[in-house]
């Protein structure tokens, strides 16, 4: 016999979405995005350069493997600051701290 769902069953989306804002989860899983998608947001070529990214209260620390690619990216950190705004929201990154 097959069941039917009823009207009141809840896309998963929907669900989880409900879930996230209840236990006030957004802002670690916008977080987790950016440093999943870190080769989305910077390029293949710095994503390459990147050794570790990770987030301490808010701030986004990203230790690369040469001193010149860490200046230019300071130097770009305003750009970078906007392109994960624009995609994840306002507030998701404090600040960017480039080792």
């Amino acid at each position: 016999m097959e069941k039917k769902r009823s009207s009141e069953t809840n896309k998963l989306d929907s669900v989880l979405g409900k879930m996230i804002d209840e236990y006030n989860l957004g802002a670690k899983f916008a977080r987790a995005q950016v440093i999943s998608e870190w080769e989305e947001i910077v390029g293949k070529t710095i994503a390459g350069k990147t050794e570790k990214i990770y987030f301490i209260k808010g701030k986004l620390f990203v230790e690369v493997s040469s001193a010149p690619l860490r200046h230019q990216l300071s130097l770009s950190k305003s750009k970078i600051m906007e392109i994960i705004e624009n995609k994840y929201g306002k507030g998701t990154v404090a600040d960017i701290v480039f080792r």
